[in-house]
């Protein structure tokens, strides 16, 4: 049987795993100033007018809204 705190543990890891695989891409779209034509998170399409003024995007306004306050949150 597993303990919770090692299972809190195992998610705040794999959070922890997604968070940095996310953060490397974005450093990477925005090194190469090519975002992404689809969200990294949910997979919908980003908007043509969002590429053109932030060409480093890879995540549609509700996903980047949702990361944003999850960031706000962790400090």
């Amino acid at each position: 049987m597993s303990d919770p705190t090692d299972n809190a543990t195992d998610d705040q890891l794999f959070a922890e795993e997604q968070l940095a695989r996310r953060v490397e891409q974005e450093r990477l779209a925005r090194e190469t100033a090519s975002g992404a034509t689809h969200c990294v998170d949910c997979g919908e399409e980003i908007p043509v007018k969002r590429r053109e003024l932030l060409p480093y995007a890879t995540r549609c306004v509700d996903c980047q809204g949702f990361a944003d306050l999850m960031d706000r949150r962790r400090r």
